[in-house]
């Protein structure tokens, strides 16, 4: 589990291994480009839902998954779960001034103001509190 989420992170895949091999070169290449690491050379949404492999899905004749992928997404959405309920259990146990001081300093960080932070605000927020 630990070595795929690591594959994710680091956005290494390998294609020579099951079930790749049996997956097509669009599926393959949409894959590759929602896994940049660079976020701006990464797909948005609305590029993802323009790409050819899902054009042309409605196309595709209907293929079973097989086991391993199953398997893979099963495992996949339990990390995922366990990922939100260990967020959760940090934060219940933050007392109200860790909180506070959590939510100002993704305030302070979040400069666009959309309730979100992308990489380069987190690397200017960082920097600015010592961190590299």
């Amino acid at each position: 589990e630990q070595g795929v989420a690591q594959a994710i992170i680091r956005s290494v895949v390998d294609f020579k291994r099951d079930p790749w091999p049996k997956v097509s070169d669009n599926a393959k290449d949409l894959v590759k480009k929602m896994l940049n690491p660079d976020p701006k050379r990464r797909l948005t949404a609305q590029e993802v839902l323009d790409h050819p492999w899902l054009i042309n899905a409605k196309k595709a004749p209907n293929v079973s998954l097989g086991e391993t992928v199953r398997a893979r997404l099963k495992q996949f959405s339990v990390m995922n779960k366990l990922k939100k309920r260990a967020l959760r259990v940090i934060a219940e146990h933050l007392s109200v001034e860790e909180a506070a001081g959590l939510k100002e300093g993704f305030k302070l960080m979040d400069t666009s103001n959309k309730g979100k932070i992308n990489i380069d605000e987190l690397r200017v927020g960082l920097h600015k509190l010592g961190h590299q």
